[in-house]
């Protein structure tokens, strides 16, 4: 595909720098992306694929480790974002009528109960004690206080030199950690690399924003709105850049199994021009660089993903951080289901 090329030499890894003034700190702090993320009230990290929570293998697996839980048990999500796996933990002490305490953490600044949109979870979120804000490299429990740890791609991006050490002292004697996290070359990142390389185009060899941007000025500064009288030939040459930018992207779209990435931006930007009979072009110059900002926000995310994957190796050291951090019976295996797409590793551990 024509944006592939980009992508292969590693262009996307570039930030964005068409709006320098704004432009984000890029360093571990700088969590931007993931809190807007779940501020748009999506319920797990691949909820543009598909939407509720997790089914399948993904969701089999972890009522099938919530179910050996007994009453009473106390249960920590790792990386919990909008408490997709905390509701399945909730879920399934519901369905044996067991109580489980469900706690939820998370570096980003979530508010599930406020954030999701289902207005079928609102009850059972609000039954789970959500800690924004909170490292797993330092969390605020007592030693000895939970009965399972669990993590649905979310412990990959932690310093697991210092989460597992942590994890280890707030499960008690006996207690678990169950975790499925990022593969390489699992079937979810090789599509997030699709994506990733689709934005890239977008912003960086299209110029979209920068196209739409200028042209916004130029009816701007010509006090133009949507329509009367003829451009200027100054404009009609922005109207032009534009129009070519859609038409490549178009022209991708055509060649791509999954062309979402490419289409939902030049949608918007369509809507923002077709907006122009009711705001003026200054006005819908704040939506292009709300629109341009979800995307990087996205984009930043996405390259957080394959940025956290797992290799072989590293699971090797994974295993070695267990066991010196007191872990015992450690399983590390591939995560697939049984049409033998690797999906991600397993990753289980008894204290």
């Amino acid at each position: 595909m024509q944006y592939e090329k980009g992508a292969r030499q590693g262009a996307f890894f570039l930030i964005d720098v068409l709006f320098a003034s704004d432009h984000m700190q890029k360093n571990g702090d700088d969590i931007e992306q993931w809190d807007r993320y779940w501020a748009y009230g999506n319920i797990h990290s691949f909820s543009q694929v598909a939407g509720g929570n997790y089914q399948g293998a993904v969701a089999d697996f972890w009522r099938a480790r919530f179910e050996g839980l007994a009453d009473g048990s106390r249960v920590l999500d790792v990386a919990t974002g909008n408490g997709a796996i905390a509701l399945l933990a909730l879920e399934a002490g519901d369905r044996l009528s067991r109580r489980i305490d469900v706690h939820g953490i998370d570096l980003a600044d979530i508010a599930p109960e406020e954030q999701v949109g289902d207005p079928s979870l609102i009850d059972s979120l609000k039954r789970i004690r959500f800690h924004g804000r909170t490292a797993a490299e330092s969390l605020a429990f007592e030693n000895d206080s939970f009965d399972m740890a669990c993590s649905q791609f979310g412990l990959e991006y932690s310093d697991m030199s210092r989460s597992i050490p942590e994890l280890a002292r707030v499960l008690r004697p006996g207690g678990r950690l169950a975790a499925i996290m990022h593969h390489a070359d699992s079937v979810l990142l090789r599509a997030t690399r699709e994506e990733l390389a689709q934005l890239d185009f977008v912003l960086n060899d299209v110029k979209l924003y920068l196209r739409a941007r200028n042209l916004l000025r130029g009816m701007s500064d010509e006090g133009r709105s949507g329509g009367g009288g003829r451009p200027s030939p100054k404009l009609q040459k922005k109207q032009r850049a534009l129009q070519d930018a859609m038409q490549r992207i178009r022209q991708a779209a055509e060649s791509s199994g999954s062309p979402k990435m490419l289409l939902g931006p030049a949608r918007y930007v369509q809507e923002i021009f077709g907006a122009l009979d009711q705001k003026t072009p200054r006005e819908l110059l704040g939506w292009l660089d709300e629109a341009r900002r979800r995307v990087m926000a996205n984009q930043r995310r996405l390259l957080d993903m394959t940025q956290a994957a797992k290799s072989e190796t590293d699971l090797q050291e994974m295993r070695e951080c267990l066991t010196n951090a007191g872990f015992g019976r450690v399983e590390l295996a591939l995560f697939h289901p049984e049409d033998g797409a690797i999906l991600g590793w397993r990753v289980e551990a008894e204290k």
